[in-house]
């Protein structure tokens, strides 16, 4: 063979392999550019498939820790155990299936839940949900879809505060004309002074807010007590089935419309939103400014529980 005949061949060859050797490069380039894209679809496919994979997070988490508190050695099992009742406020509903009980801790949206409550009873009196309504709570619970109803703790006491000592011992407001609280042999004046004074005043005023002190406040602490303490959460007769964040409020309460537990089928449109998260966190963050860190501190490891129980990080 001449060597011209070589030098063509080998030319040849050069020029395949360099061609295999684009083609490969922008295969892998398609991949890899591709795969992230990939990775995000699967991952948000299905909006309603995230939803019940959040559900069943929550309420894995919360099994999770009611396994590890009830070694009887542990000091919260007899706090998380106690079942006297399925809490502090509970409505139910009749549903097309089964009723639902929903335990709804202070600050959480209990007023919306009373007026739709209300609403279904008067629209759905059915003989069958009249005789659930005769049971005793414990025959209810084994019966019932549970829910319960959470807010993060740091959000409902800011939640709290502003409605009863911005709104209802406001003296200049009418709640606090007739609400018993407010007056002098129950409620301290001075203490007042300060709680009223503090939502204006800036972060070095010497009479900034203390929520120390709003937490120790013996009078009106029931409405800031911890979730476990209103809702019984870890017995086998009273545990939550759904466990719906007010963040998430219209979410999860579309998810129990596809899972079929809604009491009907526009529960998302026709429950009554009083709770506006709009702007929360901006209020959130100038609430807790006014107080240390060491304050914010104290307040977490209160409800050090709650957040163990609903939260995956504090």
């Amino acid at each position: 063979m001449s060597s011209k005949k070589i030098l063509i061949r080998k030319l040849s060859m050069s020029k395949a392999q360099t061609f295999s050797t684009l083609c490969l490069f922008g295969l892998w380039l398609t991949l890899s550019m591709s795969l992230p894209q990939l990775q995000r679809t699967s991952f948000f496919s299905s909006s309603s498939t995230s939803s019940i994979k959040s559900m069943d997070d929550r309420i894995q988490l919360l099994r999770s820790k009611c396994r590890k508190y009830s070694d009887p050695f542990r000091p919260e099992k007899a706090v998380l155990f106690e079942h006297g009742s399925l809490g502090v406020e509970v409505v139910h509903f009749p549903t097309p299936k089964v009723p639902m009980s929903v335990c709804i801790p202070h600050k959480t949206g209990s007023k919306s839940w009373g007026i739709f409550s209300r609403q279904m009873k008067a629209e759905h009196e059915v003989e069958s949900f009249i005789k659930y309504s005769s049971l005793s709570w414990k025959d209810k619970s084994a019966l019932a879809y549970k829910i319960v109803v959470v807010r993060h703790p740091l959000e409902r006491l800011v939640s709290v505060y502003r409605m009863i000592f911005e709104d209802w011992c406001n003296p200049e407001g009418i709640p606090y004309q007739r609400w018993k609280i407010c007056s002098n042999e129950i409620f301290n004046k001075g203490f007042r002074s300060k709680l009223l004074s503090a939502a204006t005043s800036s972060s070095n005023s010497s009479s900034s807010l203390s929520f120390s002190q709003l937490y120790g406040h013996k009078g009106v602490s029931y409405h800031w007590a911890p979730i476990w303490k209103e809702c019984s959460l870890c017995s086998p007769l009273t545990t939550p089935d759904f466990v719906l964040h007010l963040e998430t409020l219209s979410q999860d309460l579309r998810l129990l419309e596809r899972i079929g537990k809604a009491p009907r089928s526009s529960f998302t449109t026709s429950f009554p939103h009083a709770h506006d998260q709009n702007g929360s966190q901006k209020l959130v963050a100038k609430y807790y400014s006014m107080i240390t860190k060491d304050n914010v501190r104290g307040l977490v490891e209160k409800y050090k529980l709650d957040h163990e129980l609903f939260w995956i990080r504090s």
